[in-house]
């Protein structure tokens, strides 16, 4: 599928390049630089005409292609950060008291970038009360930050984000 998408791409681009210079040569413009040749006002606003109209579709499809590369690399290295984060948790399982609940909770919020309040609770094992009365004792320390959701007590559907040195 990516070859066939970076085909197209290739395709069109060939296919705008070649009709930009149709597009030229049939309105007067030429390559070479020569005195003695009439400059032509039409041919070059003709060629500005069609590569403003050009462009910007090019542009649109260039900007979605980058946003959803962005997002699928972000993915990407927020599910390799919790698969680490699990193999560390397998490996230093303990007792966790007050504090290190409070540490571990920061550092899966750091790892996961951001995230959901009942995802944090799934991760602690504690109800999403309990998780809440931790999340805002972490945002109270300037831990952690509240991004989005409903932050009554009663909903505890928030999402949360490692605070920003």
């Amino acid at each position: 599928m990516k070859f066939l998408k970076k085909k197209m791409a290739v395709a069109l681009a060939i296919a705008v390049a070649i009709t930009a210079i149709w597009t030229g040569i049939h309105f007067g413009v030429r390559i070479v630089y020569d005195p003695e040749i009439p400059i032509d006002w039409a041919a070059t606003t003709a060629l500005g005409t069609w590569a403003s109209a050009i462009v910007p579709i090019f542009l649109v499809f260039l900007t979605a292609y980058v946003t959803e590369r962005m997002k699928n690399d972000r993915e990407m290295v927020s599910q390799s950060n919790l698969e680490l984060l699990k193999k560390f948790e397998a490996e230093t399982e303990t007792k966790d008291t007050g504090e290190q609940l409070l540490s571990h909770i920061q550092s899966y919020i750091t790892i996961a970038m951001m995230s959901a309040t009942q995802d944090i609770a799934d991760y602690i094992k504690k109800d999403s009360r309990e998780t809440m009365r931790l999340l805002e004792e972490l945002e109270e320390r300037g831990k952690i930050r509240f991004i989005g959701g409903a932050k009554e007590r009663e909903a505890c559907a928030g999402i949360w984000m490692n605070q920003k040195s």
